[in-house]
């Protein structure tokens, strides 16, 4: 389904969509989101990379926990996106456009953001 929602991306906009497979480190991980416009994952651990490295993401929501994420973030709810949208291409598209057109308030949002965010979640390392 993702290489699929590549394809579609990159046949509007050439080049744009990237959808990888390997598997990579953490710091690898990092590193390459700190590259990105933007980010698309279901996947918790890379919206964290993501938003950690002050780029923006839409999450496709399989679980109620990318909203929360977003929350510490201040960025719109609406940037968590139900699974069952993926169903729904046209739908998914609109959001798409949606969240990039909005990056560069996303990105703001998040630079604001990221000392209360890393001095919030060291609190789950101290003792």
């Amino acid at each position: 389904m993702l290489t699929k929602l590549a394809s579609a991306i990159n046949a509007r906009a050439p080049g744009r969509a990237l959808h990888f497979v390997p598997k990579l480190n953490a710091r690898e991980i990092k590193r390459l989101c700190e590259s990105l416009d933007f980010v698309i994952t279901g996947r918790m651990h890379l919206a964290i990379a993501a938003l950690g490295s002050g780029t923006p993401a839409l999450c496709i929501a399989y679980q109620q926990k990318f909203e929360g994420l977003l929350m510490h973030f201040n960025l719109p709810g609406d940037l968590a996106v139900p699974a069952s949208l993926l169903n729904d291409p046209a739908s998914m598209a609109s959001r798409i456009a949606k969240a990039v057109a909005g990056k560069d308030a996303q990105q703001r949002s998040i630079r604001s953001r990221a000392k209360r965010v890393a001095k919030f979640s060291a609190k789950n390392f101290s003792g």
